[in-house]
């Protein structure tokens, strides 16, 4: 059945496998996540209001789903940041769960034309982000002297991360594979997303490509010597790679060492210990989670000084995918979301070869999944691939369940409107913190606390400003910068990083027992970081706190 208003639909893909992974925004301070959100919901909002069929076996699971990470968030540490999403690069937020579930119950309503249409987009897109990554492998400063920023990293091209990219690029190579009419070109593209995929110099840039590579061959029933030759392609592209790139010229950018972690570990100690330390946090909020977007708190509220020691404090994610949920949403999230693969995962692999491109990409980003951090770009495309892999399962609804379902599609454009709405305050809000950062403006941050409200960063580091107008003798300045700092941490009492701020606050204000008793009170809450207590932070050091997640390899 197509979507009763197909430009809507056509749209909303378009924004989640073209758009959603290109943006970024130089002039914001998550570049590489400010934007994206915005799209993402935006893609979502429209691929609802499309039209779509939807199942209800998966829209029932969806709305559990959903309805149990909204209940976490609302009696979760953090309500305000479990409400929102994290732009961060890594992490949760029940906005990002609302995409997803969204895309998940209208991505099985995709017709045949219309997914053939997102499988091209969707090849193009990953072209150019390995286009992009590879100019700056050879060449970085083309990039940064043409789009007029010298401050963003482009090795892991517009997706801001060079894991975040290989898993992208695997997906492609997914998409790419599928029968051709003119063999040379489909080795081309397939042989140039691969080389993409390897110059990013991550273990997944050659783990991810097999998985895809594997599954999508599995399924697609093409004939075996064109499958041995677009296998065999990506084979030698990725190892060839391997070989040639310590030979190459061009900026050291971490490409070339993917084999490196496969032949000296089998595990990540410190990923591991992460795992460890999250699993034994579920005990202390075991239904509902400690809310989404919070795992660091739960992390850190856990862990021993010699865990953070091993595997250091600013991890955001558990790195994987379930157990991420378990720990942000509880038990009672988890189930459905275990249910809902569980029946994509049935249906895709029941499913006819033209649907195997699909389960290929999202066989990939499962993979990723399973051992890295939540991600607005990965993580939504994820649901919406396995839920065009596993197809509708659909009756005509009688007279009362459409009107049930009129009331659904209602209540969550609605929800997904807000969201639209909240995303657009958080990347203004972003980007007038980034002005108060770069020209050092203290109307900058008023203004994106005016816009965000709770916006945290923007009051640490307006406060960290006034604060250092008190030093200079601004009376005046130095008590708003105490008062200002004091509601921070009143409003976000879990927050990581809040009482260190504070302490530098007192520290620029020549208040040495008013930072030791800020530390005091962080590590009180906080043990694990018992450091900020010793000669590595002593009470006269202007520190700040260190605000880079950290994101796994």
């Amino acid at each position: 059945m197509p979507a009763r208003r197909p430009q809507l639909a056509e749209l909303g893909l378009f924004l989640l496998v073209v758009a959603l992974p290109l943006a970024f925004t130089p002039f914001s301070t998550s570049p590489f996540g400010d934007p994206k959100l915005v799209i993402l919901v935006g893609g979502s909002l429209a691929l609802w209001g499309s039209g779509l069929p939807l199942d209800r076996r998966i829209g029932a699971l969806a709305a559990l789903w959903t309805a149990f990470t909204a209940l976490s968030a609302l009696t979760g540490v953090e309500p305000i940041r479990s409400l929102a999403a994290r732009t961060d690069g890594e992490g949760g937020g029940l906005m990002l769960v609302l995409s997803c579930a969204a895309i998940v119950v209208t991505g099985v309503g995709v017709d045949a034309d219309l997914r053939e249409r997102t499988r091209r987009w969707f090849v193009v897109a990953s072209c150019i982000v390995g286009a992009l990554g590879l100019v700056f492998r050879f060449a970085p400063d083309v990039l940064t002297e043409t789009l007029g920023s010298k401050t963003l990293s482009f090795v892991g091209a517009t997706m801001g991360n060079q894991l975040f990219a290989a898993a992208l690029l695997a997906a492609g190579i997914a998409a790419a594979l599928v029968p051709g009419k003119r063999l040379r070109n489909q080795v081309l593209v397939v042989a140039f997303l691969s080389l993409g995929a390897a110059s990013f110099g991550e273990r997944s840039s050659l783990i991810l490509p097999a998985v895809a590579v594997i599954v999508t061959l599995a399924r697609s029933r093409m004939p075996w010597r064109l499958a041995i030759a677009l296998a065999a392609t990506v084979g030698v592209v990725l190892l060839g790679w391997q070989v040639a790139e310590p030979l190459l010229p061009g900026r050291e950018t971490g490409a070339g060492a993917a084999l490196a972690p496969l032949q000296g570990q089998a595990t990540d100690v410190d990923r591991e210990v992460v795992w460890r330390v999250t699993s034994g946090s579920i005990s202390e909020h075991p239904l509902v989670g400690w809310g989404p977007g919070t795992t660091q708190v739960a992390y850190l509220t856990s862990a021993t000084p010699a865990d953070i020691r091993e595997a250091t404090r600013g991890w955001a994610d558990a790195h994987d995918l379930f157990l991420e949920t378990t720990v942000t949403s509880g038990i009672l999230g988890l189930i459905p979301l275990v249910a809902l693969f569980v029946l994509l995962v049935g249906r895709a692999w029941r499913a006819g070869p033209e649907r195997a491109w699909s389960l290929g990409a999202a066989a990939a980003l499962g993979a990723y999944a399973m051992v890295e951090p939540l991600n607005l770009v990965l993580t939504p495309l994820l649901f919406l691939f396995a839920a065009m892999a596993a197809g509708l399962r659909a009756r005509e609804p009688a007279a009362a369940e459409q009107r049930t379902l009129r009331g659904v599609r209602l209540g969550v454009g609605i929800a997904l409107s807000l969201s639209l709405a909240v995303s657009l305050t958080m990347i203004a809000g972003a980007t007038f913190e980034r002005w108060g950062r770069q020209y050092g403006e203290e109307w900058a941050y008023r203004a994106a606390l005016t816009v965000q409200p709770w916006r945290l960063t923007s009051t640490e580091n307006l406060a960290l400003q006034l604060a250092a107008q008190g030093r200079a003798g601004d009376q005046e300045a130095g008590a708003e910068a105490e008062r200002i700092i004091a509601e921070g941490v009143t409003r976000f009492p879990w927050d990581v990083n809040v009482r260190l701020w504070a302490a530098d606050v007192d520290t620029l204000l020549n208040d040495p027992a008013g930072s030791r008793a800020w530390r005091r009170q962080h590590v009180e809450r906080f043990p694990a970081d018992e450091t900020v207590l010793t000669d590595d932070a002593p009470d006269d050091a202007f520190t700040l706190p260190g605000e880079e997640p950290v994101t796994g390899g």
